[in-house]
């Protein structure tokens, strides 16, 4: 038999649980976001990055006749109608991020996909025709090689 207490404490770790739970689904807010960077349609900038082991931070936009060796390139256009985002990794490590898009007209972002990015490669992403704002972030170092 189940008594008061017992299923008061089940109540409550339930309870608990529901809430880790949710707060790992939430989508981060942009503005709390340290170590990111912001592209509006037609940006194309060059970042570089202060490593810290695995870990990526520090953002800076380089000039643009500046190739760094240690740098990420985005370009976000628009070709054919389509929002497009190009990132090219002259890192000598494979690259991994996340990325959260904003639509015209919303307040509200939307995690997506980037695809990992392998090293001295580039990548390009595809968004919806309203997209208007991406913030990338948690930029991350990885071992990933381009199969041979």
């Amino acid at each position: 038999m189940i008594t008061r207490m017992k299923f008061s404490s089940m109540i409550i770790v339930c309870l608990v649980f529901q809430l880790a739970i949710s707060a790992l689904g939430q989508t981060p807010d942009p503005a709390k976001l340290k170590d990111k960077v912001t592209l509006k349609l037609n940006d194309k900038v060059t970042v570089t990055f202060h490593a810290q082991g695995d870990k990526l931070t520090d953002p800076k936009i380089a000039p643009q006749s500046d190739e760094k060796p240690s740098s990420i390139s985005f370009s976000f256009t628009l070709e054919q109608g389509v929002r497009m985002l190009t990132i090219q990794n002259a890192f000598s490590r494979g690259i991994r991020m996340r990325c959260l898009a904003r639509v015209a007209g919303a307040k509200d972002y939307v995690e997506n996909n980037v695809h990992p990015l392998f090293p001295n490669f580039f990548s390009t992403e595809a968004f919806g025709d309203r997209v208007e704002e991406l913030v990338l972030f948690d930029f991350k170092l990885t071992d990933d090689k381009l199969p041979q």
